[in-house]
């Protein structure tokens, strides 16, 4: 599993995760991109949330096809700082 570094923007993060756990196309990862788009499958994105939550510890139960990158790495950053973690 990828791992963000430590100073990895929630997008950043969720962006390389995309490339390198779901082997998406780097051209097609841009903050208003759906998951559709990127043609992942309810399986793909219940794998997606355990990985954030796990990376995280930040819980994203309600990512589903029609959200954007961006609208989930703005959730993520938001759990994030209402843990008072941060991205790893």
């Amino acid at each position: 599993m990828s791992m963000p570094t430590p100073m990895s923007t929630p997008y950043d993060a969720l962006a390389r995760t995309l490339v390198e756990e779901f082997d998406v196309d780097p051209a097609l990862v841009r903050p208003e991109a759906t998951f559709s788009g990127l043609e992942l499958d309810s399986l793909s994105l219940a794998e997606l949330a355990v990985m954030v939550q796990d990376s995280t510890g930040v819980r994203v139960e309600d990512i589903d096809r029609d959200s954007t990158l961006a609208d989930v790495a703005r959730r993520i950053g938001e759990g994030t700082a209402a843990v008072g973690g941060r991205v790893r």
